[in-house]
């Protein structure tokens, strides 16, 4: 009896998966059912609303496909077998056509066909060619690179302020005037001792010179007067260093000078410390006036200088000196120098003659 029972309970579970799977499928299939009538219904709407094709529009559309399948049939072949234009007469008779417009053409402009062997060569000189240029450029690029880098970093120079200097109404020098030359140059001002020099100058060559030069004496009224060999005269100076404060001296022959020697003396050494004694001493000499010769980059010192002759009332001109020198004339000595033959003036344009101002 125990037995039986325990088989009965076994199969309850069962019974339930029964009724569960039951109701399942059944819902399914009214969903289903449902949906069907869904369609249906839009179906039935879609073709009522479609107005009904005659006879004669499904004959056309009919043919329209046939055509179309006839037209079909060949491209599907040729698709799958690609035409070879060796094969295809036409393709062929347009490629010879081409050919023999293409050859007229080179004919017309004078130019030859080439074989392929002479194409490869002369593509083999281009990129030879090519590659040499590419060289060549990236040698340019570089040296310009280069030439940036220095130039950037060279400095710029800066241009000096503009001088400025007064140039008031000139007045001639007069005629019985003192000239006292002052060389100015960048390095400052240089007085030149006309008296001092022409003391060394007769005394050095009185010492020793003088009679080796004598060329010949002649009488000229009451006075005798030596005339010197011009020649001896320059050979001698020539041995003998002459130096005087601020100047190296050297002796020769100017053409306005006739048969005087002319010392030339050029700014060297160290400018004169006190220019404003120097000035204040030539103030007292009798009808002085001072005459600046000032080179290119010296009219700072010019106009420091300037500035102390004007407060000192002492009558002044300056003139540009192509180089820091200045001429003394010695008519102390005259030598056997042929005097320069008399030009012809008349369409000689004579320099501006210097002036105070």
């Amino acid at each position: 009896m125990s037995k039986k029972r325990h088989a009965e309970e076994q199969e309850l579970p069962f019974v339930a998966l029964m009724d569960t799977m039951t109701n399942v499928v059944g819902v399914l299939v009214i969903v289903m059912v449902m949906i069907g009538i869904t369609l249906a219904r839009a179906a039935s709407k879609v073709l009522s609303s479609l107005p009904p094709a005659t006879e004669a529009q499904i004959v056309e559309v009919m043919s329209r496909l046939e055509r179309l399948r006839a037209e079909q049939a060949p491209l599907q072949a040729k698709l799958a077998a690609p035409a070879d234009v060796r094969t295809d007469p036409k393709a062929m008779e347009r490629v010879d056509q081409e050919l023999a417009d293409l050859e007229r053409q080179m004919k017309n402009r004078g130019l030859k066909p080439q074989d392929d062997a002479e194409l490869i060569r002369d593509l083999a000189r281009k990129d030879e060619e090519l590659v040499k240029l590419k060289a060549d450029a990236s040698k340019i690029t570089e040296e310009r690179n280069n030439l940036k880098v220095q130039l950037d970093q060279t400095p710029i120079p800066l241009t000096p302020p503009a001088k400025v200097v007064r140039i008031p109404a000139s007045r001639p020098i007069p005629k019985n005037a003192r000239i006292e030359q002052v060389v100015v140059t960048k390095d400052g001002a240089y007085w030149v001792d006309e008296e001092a020099l022409t003391r060394q100058f007769l005394g050095e060559f009185s010492l020793a010179g003088s009679r080796e030069a004598i060329f010949s004496q002649v009488k000229r009224g009451n006075k005798r007067v030596t005339i010197y060999d011009a020649v001896k005269l320059k050979n001698y100076f020539e041995k003998r260093k002459l130096k005087t404060r601020g100047f190296d001296v050297t002796m020769g022959f100017e053409e306005w000078s006739r048969t005087w020697p002319v010392l030339t003396l050029r700014a060297s050494g160290a400018p004169v410390a006190d220019l404003g004694g120097i000035l204040w001493r030539i103030k007292h000499k009798p009808n002085a006036v001072v005459m600046f010769r000032v080179t290119g980059d010296g009219y700072d010192h010019y106009l420091d200088a300037r500035e102390v002759c004007d407060k000192l009332g002492i009558p002044a001109g300056w003139e540009y000196a192509f180089a820091p020198e200045a001429k003394c004339l010695i008519n102390e000595i005259e030598t056997n120098r042929p005097v320069p033959a008399a030009k012809d003036k008349s369409d000689e344009i004579k320099p501006p003659a210097a002036k105070i101002d």
